[in-house]
């Protein structure tokens, strides 16, 4: 029997960045939501969540972002 498994987090990295480089900041939005689930405090996805935001005009999310990630890497 074959269970779902859910991608590695270095994969949906990968694919989030991917998007990110491509110009598609609200796909590369999303799965950076998804790994900040998983993984609240680790300062470059939230470094990376802001610089999507930022792309997409977003920006009191995006200070929110990078903020956060300040906050756990000085």
């Amino acid at each position: 029997m074959s269970y779902y498994q859910p991608p590695h987090p270095e994969k949906l990295l990968e694919r989030a960045v991917a998007a990110h480089q491509n110009g598609q900041f609200g796909q590369a939005e999303n799965i950076y939501k998804k790994l900040l689930k998983s993984f609240p405090e680790h300062p470059s996805i939230n470094a990376y969540m802001g610089h999507a935001l930022k792309a997409q005009g977003k920006y009191e999310s995006s200070i929110s972002a990078y903020q956060l990630s300040v906050k756990h890497d000085p």
